[in-house]
C-alpha cells in the first residue's frame, strides 16, 4: 500500500514538473482565471494558457489577451479595437470596454487555450498553507522511503552472515 501511494505521488510530482518545463520552453505560463468577466468563453476557475512570445504588434481584434492592470494583477479580456496607442480591451460579459488598457508595456501575452476547472487546482495550490503541507508531505514520504531502503538493506546484510 506504501508503493501503491508513493508511486501515485511520484507521478503526479513528475507529470507537475513536466507541465510546468514544458510552459516554460515554449514561452508560456498558466494563470487561473479568478472572475467572470471573460464567460462564456473563459469561466471563473478555468487556467488559461498565455503565450508571452506572442508578439505586441500582432495582436488582432478578437483575440484573447493577458495584461498587467494599474494595480499589478493579471487581466484576461478580449482585444476589441487595435491602435498606435494600444489595444482597447473589454470582458465579454462587460458591458463597457476597458479603453485603452494594454500597451506594450503591461502587455504580458496572448491566451492559446484555456483548461476549464484548472484555476481552482492552481489557487488552491498556491495558498500558502497549502504548499506547507504538500513539501512536508513530500518530505514524510521521501524520508520514509530512505528509511525503508535503509532497513530492507540492513536486514538483507544480516541474513547473508
Amino acid at each position: 500500500m506504501k508503493n501503491t501511494i508513493i508511486n501515485i505521488f511520484t507521478v503526479i510530482v513528475a507529470g507537475a514538473a513536466v507541465l510546468i518545463a514544458v510552459t516554460f520552453l515554449f514561452g508560456g505560463r498558466f494563470y487561473a482565471v479568478l472572475s467572470g468577466s471573460m464567460e462564456p468563453a473563459v469561466y471563473t476557475g478555468d487556467a488559461v494558457f498565455v503565450d508571452s512570445r506572442s508578439p505586441f504588434g500582432e495582436i488582432e481584434p478578437g483575440e484573447i489577451v493577458c495584461f498587467e492592470s494599474a494595480a499589478g494583477t493579471p487581466v484576461i479580456h478580449r482585444a476589441v479595437r487595435v491602435s498606435p496607442e494600444g489595444i482597447e480591451t473589454k470582458g465579454d460579459a462587460n458591458k463597457i470596454t476597458d479603453g485603452i488598457s494594454t500597451t506594450e508595456k503591461n502587455y504580458i501575452g496572448k491566451v492559446i487555450f484555456n483548461i476549464p476547472f484548472a484555476g481552482y487546482i492552481m489557487h488552491f495550490l498556491s495558498l500558502p498553507r497549502v504548499r506547507i503541507i504538500i513539501i512536508t508531505a513530500a518530505c514524510v514520504i521521501l524520508i520514509l522511503s530512505i528509511y525503508r531502503s535503509y532497513v530492507s538493506k540492513k536486514a538483507g546484510k544480516e541474513q547473508v552472515l
